[in-house]
């Protein structure tokens, strides 16, 4: 994404575009697999989706669009693999769980590269 060529109002609604979208995505995940999710964990995850497509978008690591969303989308969930896999010790969420933030990842990517072609 060649960020200069964008205006900053134009990236900053792109990134909360972005946002809105994985969060949409995340919250019907939640919902459809398991509709009785506490409320905290349920706005937890929204709002995590919402802030990691937004500053992924954002964020400029001189990668192709595609291998740095779906990089940094692997690093940030780091802590949620730990914590609802590892901790636990219920190791058969993980592979879901790294699945889902690759996919969530590559969406990213898609997404941003399709908004910096329409700048």
């Amino acid at each position: 994404m060649n960020q200069n060529s964008i205006s900053k109002l134009k990236l900053w609604k792109n990134a909360f575009l972005i946002g809105i979208i994985l969060s949409v995505i995340e919250g019907s995940i939640i919902y459809i697999a398991d509709s009785q999710t506490p409320a905290l964990v349920f706005i937890q995850s929204i709002l995590f989706w919402f802030f990691c497509g937004a500053i992924v978008y954002l964020s400029n690591s001189g990668l192709s669009v595609l291998f740095h969303s779906v990089l940094w989308t692997f690093f940030l969930n780091i802590p949620w693999f730990i914590n609802l896999a590892i901790i636990t010790e219920n190791y058969a969420h993980l592979p879901p769980l790294i699945i889902s933030s690759l996919i969530l990842g590559l969406i990213i990517g898609l997404l941003s590269r399709k908004l910096s072609k329409n700048s």
